[in-house]
């Protein structure tokens, strides 16, 4: 497939994330801070952590997650 010529275009700077800092207690942190640069390593670690929060989760409700 031919694509036409750009209509547009624009330089925009990307601010990275700052340097993690501790989070308050029983919170998770989740972004380019915790698990480095780029949508994929974001994804990858939100899914872990979503996982870790669910089996502790059924954990405390006495659930066997394997």
């Amino acid at each position: 497939m031919t694509l036409d010529a750009p209509l547009d275009v624009a330089i925009v700077p990307w601010v990275r994330a700052a340097p993690a800092t501790h989070a308050v207690d029983g919170m998770r942190r989740i972004g380019e801070a915790e698990s480095g640069t780029g949508l994929a390593a974001v994804v990858a670690a939100a899914e872990r952590e979503a996982g870790r929060l669910l089996d502790e989760r059924a954990e405390e409700d006495g659930v066997a997650t394997d």
